[in-house]
C-alpha cells in the first residue's frame, strides 16, 4: 500500500508531481510498515526503536508532500479561475467585483445588522473600507502565499525548493535506493531484463545496466530540476502577488499573474 496518493489531473503539473512522488516509491517501500503483520511487531520484536523512528517520520514526511502537492496544484487551478473570472465577468473592475461578492457572501453566510435594510434586503455599498475584506485580492489570499498568512497549509509559494532538498535528494537518486542496488552491496548481483525484438525477455549485461542505470539517474535528475523549477516559480509568483494594491483594477498585474499561474500548470519552461 502506498502512503503517496497519486493526483488526479490531465494537467502537466500533475504529471510531474505524479513523476517526482513515483522517484520516492522503492525507498517509501522500505520504510512501510504496511508488509509486517501485527506478530511480527508484538511477538518477534523484528523493529528497533530507532528504526520505528525513522519509518514514521518518513511515513508522515511522504503523507505532507502529497497533501503539498495536491494543494498547490489545486490552488493554482483556483486561482487561475477565479483571475479570468475577475477579468472577463467584471472586465477587471475591483469595486464592482468585490461589492458583488460581498452581498453574495452575506447572502449566503449572514452578516451584521448594518449590513441590512429595513426590509431584509443587503445594503449595496462601495466605499474602500467596506469592500477591503471583499475585493478578488483578498480571495485570491485563499490560494496565494500572503505577508501575514497565518493559516496552516500550502498555498502557492509557501514551500520552496530548500524545503524539499531531503526528498529530492532521495528522488534524484533513486537507483542507490532500489532493491537491486541493496542486494547488490550485500554481494548478490540479481540480473536486468529486457524484452527483446523476438519478444523474450533477456538479462542486460553489466555494460548494459550501467548504462540503462545512467540514463534513468539523468531522467530522474532532469524531473527533481524541474520540480525545483516550479517551486521557485511558485515563489516568485507569491512576491509578485503582494505588490498588487487590493484596492485597484490592476487588471495588467492580475493578467501577468494569470500567465505566471498558466505557465506553472501547463510547464510552459525552456531547459537548457
Amino acid at each position: 500500500m502506498k502512503t503517496t496518493k497519486r493526483i488526479e489531473g490531465e494537467d502537466n503539473l500533475s504529471e510531474l508531481f505524479n513523476k517526482y512522488q513515483n522517484l520516492l516509491f522503492d525507498i517509501e517501500i522500505t520504510f512501510s510498515p504496511w508488509r509486517f503483520s501485527m506478530r511480527e511487531y508484538e511477538r518477534n520484536k523484528i523493529f528497533e526503536a530507532a528504526v520505528i523512528r525513522r519509518s514514521e517520520e518518513f511515513t508522515f514526511k511522504l503523507i505532507i508532500l502529497t497533501n503539498s502537492l495536491k494543494s498547490i496544484r489545486n490552488n493554482i487551478i483556483s486561482a487561475s479561475g477565479l483571475i479570468q473570472k475577475y477579468l472577463n465577468e467584471y472586465n477587471g473592475d475591483w469595486q464592482y467585483f468585490a461589492s458583488l461578492n460581498r452581498v453574495e457572501l452575506i447572502r449566503e453566510f449572514g452578516g451584521e445588522d448594518e449590513d441590512f435594510n429595513p426590509d431584509g434586503s443587503i445594503v449595496f455599498k462601495q466605499e474602500e473600507e467596506s469592500l477591503k475584506d471583499y475585493t478578488v485580492y483578498h480571495e485570491l489570499t485563499r490560494y496565494i502565499e500572503h505577508s501575514g498568512n497565518s493559516d496552516r497549509g500550502e498555498f502557492i509559494g509557501t514551500s520552496g525548493p530548500g524545503d524539499f532538498e531531503d526528498l529530492s535528494k532521495i528522488a534524484a537518486n533513486k537507483n542507490d535506493f532500489n532493491i537491486l542496488s541493496f542486494f547488490r552491496q550485500q554481494g548478490k548481483d540479481i540480473p536486468m531484463y529486457v524484452k527483446g525484438e523476438d519478444g523474450e525477455m533477456k538479462p542486460l549485461s553489466t555494460i548494459e545496466r550501467l548504462e540503462k542505470e545512467g540514463f534513468e539517474d539523468l531522467q530522474n535528475a532532469g524531473i527533481v530540476e524541474l520540480f525545483n523549477l516550479v517551486l521557485l516559480d511558485c515563489e516568485e509568483l507569491s512576491k509578485f502577488f503582494q505588490t498588487i494594491n487590493p484596492l485597484s483594477n490592476s487588471k495588467e498585474q492580475y493578467t501577468e499573474l494569470l500567465n505566471r499561474l498558466q505557465r506553472i500548470l501547463n510547464l510552459d519552461y525552456k531547459l537548457n
